[in-house]
């Protein structure tokens, strides 16, 4: 009896031992597939930073590539209002000039008593400063 009861013991040791094997290997199993599945989700979100890094650069590179041809059209567009309006100041005075010259023609004695006079002026205030 005591050899039964032994015996009896034994197998529900072994038993329980199975039991307790089988346990761990399916947490085990479990913790392999959680680790694997880990491990899948860490390459798919160092893929995708890739890609995005990837994405920004590219961004990046373009916005410097743009910005530079709008800085070189806009040099260009103030270059070339800068040259037509010194071109139509120098107009302006051509005919300044020619207009000038063509009243003075026409009226000389005028001309030479307004010159008289604005010398006159002149004159004055520069006398009266000193």
């Amino acid at each position: 009896m005591a050899d039964n009861m032994r015996d009896g013991g034994k197998v529900a040791v072994d038993n329980g031992a199975d039991k307790a094997k089988g346990a761990v290997d399916w947490a085990s199993d479990k913790a392999d597939g959680i680790k694997d599945s880990a491990k899948g989700l860490v390459d798919v979100v160092q893929q995708r930073a890739r890609n995005v890094s990837h994405a920004v650069s590219d961004t990046a590179g373009k916005v410097r590539d743009k910005s530079g041809e709008w800085l070189s059209d806009s040099a260009e567009t103030v270059q070339s209002a800068m040259s037509d309006g010194c071109e139509t100041a120098q107009h302006a005075v051509e005919n300044f000039g020619r207009d000038m010259t063509a009243v003075i023609r026409k009226h000389p004695l005028t001309a030479v008593a307004i010159g008289l006079g604005l010398g006159m002026l002149l004159g004055r205030v520069a006398s009266s400063r000193t």
